[in-house]
């Protein structure tokens, strides 16, 4: 099968048709190619151009003889020069003299000497124009035959010039012709050696074009397949592209690509080829299969090498070493393989070989991606999205409004207690299905803790929300579990279009909150531009007043030793005076903040807290909250602390301050040394909500706490790998520094078991007990209550 095509035997249309797409390199190899030589006198193109200057001479001479004026002495003599003239003409045109015999085509020119004779006979010799005419002949031979040709030509211009003149002239007229044919003759070698030098170049140039054209058509089909499956993403897109660069550098009439399925073992035709004027569709159609060694591309398959079979050449695709499919190219005839294109091909191979396994490879890392990010997200006990998954989806802006639902499982604990943790998953694994199937489609169900699960609705308002978070908590009432009985109570909050999601996910929270406070098994609702507005309005109008009128009071959460279960410390916490004792105060924190008035709280709860610790168990370390930016107050320093312990009759020992960083701290040289200062006082730091606002590591490597407070964001879910992991480390940057860790925020007993398994050896939180007045601290029964004994 020869693909390749060579300038010598293209036929003259396709070059014609051809010639506007060609570079100057095979331009120059035609043109060389049109210079003839010894072994092509009569080509049949351009025959009568080549004829034409004998014709013209011929013509010229029988001119001479008829208008110079000297009259014919032999005018026979000259009407046979003028039909030899035709004889030649029409023996030139019509004879196939590139089939005669080498001897045979000297016949021409020679039969022009002839014609000089017979011209310069009809004259009597009187005319002498002829002489240079016989140079006309001498030239064709030297040009297209052989030196013994030429030879022969030589010697009949010598016959032609010398003889008549020996006949009938003088001397001096015989030395003139003799000058004459041997310049003629000199003149026909020279030319004869400068066409000779003339080819060898030409030669040489048609040779190095030849080569140029082949490397750049290698070249230019290397350059299109790297382009194209750099372009492409499948074989199937791919083939047609490489087979039309193949036909457009070496010329093929069609083929296919054929992929291995490494499931069947098959080799599968991902895509068939042809020119849109050839109808072939012979080597495959898109679906069918070629078997491992069987036919054409089964046997390339099969070796991994080249095959070819008439026309086609089967073309295997490798990658190191491993065969990934099969490219059968069907050729314009069926000459025997050119090597150029054997080795094109084979190179065409190893990058269709290496662009099939690149994308099976990526094909398969998207997948295990996929799975991985699903595996990732997914809850393996319920198969529900897990607290990641959710957290990224509130992390999507919300276009429409929506609404986020706060569930927790009531009874959980005491299944687990009662019946063991496979009775409490198995609840768990039935809240799971009865809230998958009791919202739409199009809804987000996760479970986000150890009992608590959340549902974002989006395009919900509140009185869908409000709803489907009814129906939700009815539908556990309809489900029998095998052990036990499991209720949800379920907050409820909205959002409008934009709003951040997290944000409406902490105040379906508070909802959620409330509800359990409540008496659980029932759901509470909270718009979030209700409670945001409201709240902060409240705040923000009752601020001035309430700093004015010192009207905050303190309580006091004991802060627990988890091994011994016996109080170590007090945590001083600041409530309004008319507020309840367990409520939060972030949002006045907030609206303080907001108004400016962060400093002048800080100190109203500093002195709520100090004036009343007086009532605490004697010996009890005083926790109390200061802010980062109040704490680097000149104005407020440390002076000012210690006369507000010595009017409460407190010593700076018995103090441990909480920094709380509600913003961050830009400058860390000026907390050192406003640290520094308060510790030779006697003072102890904790640093507070270490893992979430603006609590660091910075901040850590600042202060080197005595005591480090968990934020309670990350105990709660000290049993995920992440959290647990932040944990340990806080743990071991203590024991390297020697400060204590504190768990804030522990609500189960689990969470307890977590952190102290985890190597935090102090905790404060609900399931140890709530916040109470300091007067309640002294008494024996209350901690005996609490802590036994």
């Amino acid at each position: 099968m020869g693909l390749s095509r060579t300038v010598s035997t293209e036929p003259p249309r396709m070059v014609r048709e051809r010639s506007r797409g060609k570079s100057m390199l095979e331009l120059i190899a035609d043109l060389s190619s049109g210079l003839g030589g010894p072994d092509n006198p009569f080509q049949r193109e351009g025959l009568l151009k080549r004829v034409a200057p004998f014709m013209g001479a011929a013509m010229l001479g029988l001119l001479c003889a008829l208008f110079s004026g000297v009259s014919l002495q032999r005018p026979l003599l000259l009407y046979a020069a003028a039909g030899l003239i035709g004889v030649i003409l029409l023996m030139a045109l019509c004879i196939p003299w590139h089939r005669l015999p080498r001897i045979v085509q000297a016949a021409p020119p020679l039969a022009y000497f002839s014609v000089i004779l017979l011209v310069y006979g009809s004259t009597g010799g009187t005319v002498k124009i002829y002489e240079p005419l016989v140079l006309l002949p001498l030239f064709w031979m030297a040009i297209h035959h052989t030196r013994d040709e030429l030879w022969c030509g030589i010697v009949a211009a010598i016959a032609v010039l010398v003889v008549p003149a020996a006949l009938r002239g003088s001397w001096p007229e015989i030395a003139e012709l003799v000058f004459w044919a041997v310049v003629a003759g000199i003149a026909g070698l020279t030319v004869q050696q400068l066409v000779e030098q003339i080819r060898e170049r030409a030669r040489a140039l048609t040779a190095a074009a030849g080569e140029q054209i082949r490397l750049e058509r290698i070249r230019t089909l290397q350059f299109t397949v790297t382009r194209v499956l750099a372009e492409v993403a499948t074989a199937a897109e791919a083939a047609p592209r490489i087979l039309d660069g193949i036909d457009q550098t070496f010329g093929c009439a069609g083929g296919a690509m054929l992929v291995a399925d490494t499931d069947d073992g098959v080799l599968r035709t991902a895509a068939v080829w042809c020119r849109p004027s050839d109808g072939w569709r012979e080597a495959a159609v898109v679906g069918e299969v070629a078997v491992h060694g069987e036919g054409l591309a089964g046997r390339a398959w099969a070796s991994g090498k080249v095959r070819s079979e008439g026309p086609l050449i089967a073309v295997p695709l490798r990658n190191e070493g491993r065969v990934n499919g099969v490219l059968v190219v069907r050729g314009e005839d069926a000459r025997p393989c050119d090597p150029d294109l054997v080795t094109v091909l084979g190179d065409v191979g190893s990058q269709a070989g290496q662009f099939i396994e690149r994308r099976r490879i990526e094909a398969a890392l998207r997948d295990t991606a996929q799975r991985l990010a699903t595996l990732a997200g997914t809850d393996p006990l319920t198969g529900l999205g897990n607290r990641r998954e959710f957290e990224r989806l509130l992390g999507l802006r919300q276009p429409r409004s929506f609404a986020v639902l706060a569930i927790d499982v009531d009874g959980l604990k005491a299944i687990n207690d009662s019946y063991g943790h496979d009775a409490g998953d198995a609840a768990l694994r039935s809240v799971g299905m009865a809230l998958r199937l009791g919202v739409r489609e199009q809804d987000t169900v996760a479970r986000t803790g150890g009992d608590e699960f959340a549902v974002l609705m989006a395009g919900a308002d509140v009185e869908e929300a409000t709803a489907v978070a009814e129906r939700l908590r009815l539908s556990m009432h309809g489900i029998a579990l095998a052990r036990g009985q499991a209720r949800l109570s379920i907050g409820c909050a909205t959002g409008a279009a934009g709003a951040d999601p997290a944000s409406v996910w902490s105040l379906a929270d508070e909802a959620l909150y409330r509800a359990k406070l409540g008496g659980r098994d029932r759901s509470e609702v909270s718009s979030a531009e209700s409670c945001r507005s409201r709240g902060r309005a409240r705040w923000e109008s009752y601020l001035p007043e309430l700093i004015a009128s010192q009207g905050m009071r303190a309580v006091y959460q004991p802060i627990i030793e988890l091994d011994g279960r016996r109080p170590v410390g007090f945590e001083g916490l600041s409530r309004p005076v008319d507020g309840p004792l367990d409520a939060g105060v972030e949002g006045l924190f907030a609206a303080a903040h907001q108004l400016g008035l962060g400093r002048d709280l800080d100190w109203v709860c500093r002195r709520a807290i100090v004036r009343s610790c007086h009532e605490l168990p004697p010996g009890s370390p005083v926790f109390i909250n200061v802010g980062a930016t109040p704490l680097l107050d000149p104005v407020h320093d440390v002076d000012q602390m210690l006369l507000l312990l010595r009017s409460a009759g407190r010593e700076p020992q018995e103090v441990v301050l909480e920094i709380t960083e509600r913003e961050a701290v830009r400058d860390l040289d000026r907390l050192r040394e406003v640290v520094a200062t308060y510790r030779a006082e006697g003072f102890r730091f904790a640093l507070d909500d270490v893992g979430e606002g603006y609590s660091t590591f910075d901040a850590l490597a600042t202060v080197i706490p005595e005591f480090i407070k968990v934020a309670g964001k990350l105990t709660r879910r000290s049993c995920e790998p992440g959290p647990r992991a932040a944990i340990e480390a806080l743990v071991t940057f203590a024991a390297s520094t020697g400060a204590q860790v504190i768990a804030e925020g522990l609500e189960t007993e689990e969470q307890l078991e977590t952190v102290r398994r985890l190597g935090v050896g102090l905790g404060q939180g609900f399931v140890l007990a709530r916040p109470a007045e300091a007067s309640h601290w002294r008494q024996p029964a209350a901690l005996a209550a609490v802590f036994g004994g």
